[in-house]
Parts: C-alpha cells; sequence; structure tokens
C-alpha cells in the first residue's frame, strides 16, 4: 500500500509541476494543489448530504489515504449545485500543515476570493487569534480511468478544534462553543446549548458559568452590570474582536447575526473569548443588508441591537476603550494604500486560478475589486461592493464618526 500511494504522489507531482513530497503551508500567497478521489457513489453523497464520506487526498503531492469527508457550510452551500460543495477533511491522525483537519471554502459569494484570507489576517495582526489561511486549487477524481477535473479556487482554513484553541490560548479543557443564535438571550443551560452549539462537553461549572453571563447581560442593573462583566469576558479580546467585525462591515457575523463565531470559556480565568470565523461576506459584501452605501457607512457605536455590546458601549471607559482600539486599526492595519496594494498582488497571484476552469470569471474578478460597474449579470447575489472602493471609503466614514461628525447608519436585514 505504502509503495502505491507513494506512486500516485510522484504522478500527482509530475501533473501539476511541483516538487516531490512539497510540504503544505499556511501563508497568504501560498497556494497548495488539492486533488480529492472518491468514488461516484462517495461523491454524490458529499454533494447532497452532511454526511461523511471516505476518499483519497493528495495535498501538494503528499498523500492522505482514507480522509474523512463532507459538506459544511450554510448558505455556501449554494456552491454545491456548480459542482463547488464547500468540504471540511478529517485527516484522522494524519497532518497536512501541521493539522489534522481542514476547511476547503468555496468562494461562492466572493467574486474576488479574497475577503476571507484578507480579514484573517487583518484580525492576527491586531491581536485577536484567528485560523490561518492558503489558497487551495480543488482538483477532483471520481474515475481511475479519467483525469482529474478542476473544481475551483478554494480558500483552505484551520479548523478552531480543542487543538487550536490549545496551541493559541495554552492549556487544555475549557468549553468551546460555536454559537447559531442569540446565545445571551437564553434563560438556562437548555437554551444556551440549543443556541451555543458546544464543540466540548460542558462541566457543571462551565453551565453555571454561561446561565451566569446571560442573567447579567439581560437583568442586571447597570452599575451591576459594569462592575462584573469584567469578570466574565475578556473586555480586550471581545473589543478587538469587534473592532475587526464591525470595520469590515461583516454582517454575516456575531454583531449581526449571531453566528460565525467561537467561544471559549477558558479554563484558568472562567472568562469568555471570542474567536472569529468565515470572512466571505466581510468588507461590506453581505448582499441581504441594505445598499452598498449603507455598509461603507455602517454605523461603528450601533452596528445592531446585540444586547451585550449596546450594555458594553454604555461604560464610558469601554466605549473610549472601543474608540482607542479603533482608531489603532485604522492606523495600523487597515490603511488604504497599504491594503489596496496586498489586493493588487494577490490578486495578480490567483487569477490565473480564479480563470483555470471558467475564462468568463476575469471580468467579474476584475469589477470584484476595484467596484467599477456594480451591477453585475447573474442571478443578484453576487457580493457588488469593490474591495478597494469599500476600503478607502469605510476609513473615511470611520473617521468622521470617530471626530463625532457622523452617526454612521444601520442597514436592515432585506433592505
Amino acid at each position: 500500500m505504502r509503495i502505491l500511494l507513494c506512486s500516485v504522489a510522484i504522478q500527482l507531482c509530475a501533473s501539476f509541476s511541483l516538487a516531490a513530497e512539497s510540504p503544505a503551508a499556511f501563508g497568504l500567497t501560498n497556494i497548495w494543489t488539492i486533488e480529492l478521489r472518491v468514488t461516484p457513489e462517495a461523491w454524490r453523497i458529499l454533494t447532497s448530504s452532511r454526511t461523511f464520506a471516505r476518499g483519497d487526498v493528495a495535498v501538494n503531492g503528499v498523500p492522505c489515504a482514507s480522509v474523512a469527508v463532507r459538506q459544511k457550510g450554510g448558505g455556501t452551500t449554494d456552491g454545491t449545485g456548480h459542482g463547488r460543495p464547500p468540504l471540511h477533511l478529517d485527516f484522522k491522525g494524519q497532518r497536512i500543515a501541521g493539522v489534522q483537519k481542514l476547511s476547503l471554502s468555496n468562494n461562492i459569494f466572493d467574486t474576488s476570493y479574497l475577503r476571507d484570507v484578507l480579514s484573517y489576517k487583518l484580525c492576527n495582526d491586531f491581536g485577536v487569534p484567528a485560523p490561518k489561511t492558503a489558497f487551495a486549487k480543488l482538483y477532483l477524481k471520481t474515475s481511475e480511468g479519467e483525469p482529474a477535473t478542476y473544481v475551483g479556487l478554494y480558500t483552505a482554513t484551520e479548523i478552531v478544534d480543542e487543538a487550536w484553541v490549545s496551541r493559541s490560548f495554552g492549556g487544555k479543557g475549557g468549553l468551546l462553543m460555536k454559537p447559531e443564535g442569540p446565545i445571551f438571550q437564553a434563560r438556562n443551560w437548555k437554551m444556551i446549548a440549543e443556541y451555543g452549539f458546544p464543540q466540548t462537553p460542558a462541566t457543571e461549572a462551565e453551565q453555571a458559568r454561561m446561565v451566569a453571563l446571560a442573567r447579567l447581560v439581560n437583568n442586571a442593573s447597570d452599575s451591576s452590570f459594569a462592575r462584573e462583566l469584567p469578570s466574565y469576558i475578556d473586555l480586550e479580546n471581545f473589543l478587538r474582536f469587534m473592532v475587526v467585525n464591525v470595520a469590515l462591515a461583516n454582517h454575516d457575523s456575531y454583531f449581526a447575526m449571531a453566528k460565525n463565531y467561537y467561544l471559549y470559556l477558558k479554563p484558568a480565568t472562567s472568562k469568555l473569548l471570542w474567536i472569529p470565523w468565515d470572512f466571505d461576506l466581510s468588507f461590506g459584501g453581505h448582499f441581504l443588508f441594505g445598499t452598498p452605501e449603507q455598509r461603507i457607512n455602517l454605523s461603528i457605536d450601533k452596528p445592531s441591537d446585540d444586547r451585550l455590546f449596546t450594555r458594553l458601549l454604555s461604560i464610558p471607559e469601554l466605549k473610549g476603550r472601543y474608540h482607542t482600539l479603533m482608531r489603532e486599526f485604522l492606523d495600523k492595519h487597515f490603511q488604504p494604500a497599504a491594503i489596496e496594494q496586498q489586493i493588487d498582488e494577490l490578486a495578480a497571484l490567483i487569477e490565473s486560478a480564479v480563470t483555470e476552469d471558467k475564462r468568463d470569471r476575469r471580468l467579474r474578478f476584475k469589477r470584484s475589486l476595484d467596484g467599477r460597474e456594480r451591477g453585475l449579470p447573474g442571478n443578484g447575489r453576487q457580493v457588488d461592493v469593490g474591495l478597494m472602493q469599500f476600503v478607502e471609503r469605510r476609513v473615511t466614514s470611520i473617521k468622521e464618526q470617530l471626530a463625532g461628525r457622523s452617526e454612521g447608519e444601520r442597514p436592515g436585514f432585506g433592505r
């Protein structure tokens, strides 16, 4: 079996012009080549359910046998009908780029293919621990007698799990959750668990801690809330997390949709940490929230009705810290000239991979970068805010709000 796998790896390396046994590494400018080999029945399972199927995977020519693969995601499963399902890979004890699990996002709503990678980098640069990413050209093979077919350019992202949390925050244990609803509006642990989707078993103490925080957010007087909140939440982490998401007008997130993030209750401190996840509709790209103009001018102080954030900003010291961090983010990390240069460089890097299967993607790809001719053809669900346009005008809007000359806007869902 080892001889057979080595033979496959050598053949793959020859096909993709890669060095034999080329190691995969996360990085903004890295493009992996992934070949997924499954039976026709396994592919049917992957494109019709979230059930795990088995397949063989080669990453940059390095083989991994009997990998567990399933479809993942919410709205991005729209890509499945176009032959581009979002995927979750579990290498079952084997490691690629130091990880045993991998998320492959299909960028179906992001015709720039850059929102995820840029946003995760901004989080990490700003001191908000976030998964690492790389680009990945995905090929599919369902028959030994046929060549692999190109599926498209994906974003490969570390999976947030116990191993990731341990590497990022140190220590072991703690409660990890991936909420899909207004978790802090819950009244008891049963409701919290229904919204919070615990990824690890919760101890009685952890359950009690989460219930106490929900009660604090919903029922405490203003003085009690201000006094007790710092003992429940890592406030610096939460404020930095909010700065990035609000600055990027990332509506498909905690503050507007109550999803696409993780919560980690760290045992050493008994405080909650916010972990970013899924940025394919960041940079003002959520087409179901208002107009592009409204998303560009999103209010930094009232981006939504989220009760925790609203009550937190009613505390002068915390609002002041939030504004200080927002200025720091603009001054050191979200500078239009630097971001635009990075966009240009990454666009040049990935353009051939974006258009490899369909050359007509080139025009839409270019428009998604600079925002020209925003009335894009298609099904009406395409992102229509150019990245460069967004960055320049968003920075101006935030500065106007910080100076007290504007209150910004709050686009509603479906408007």
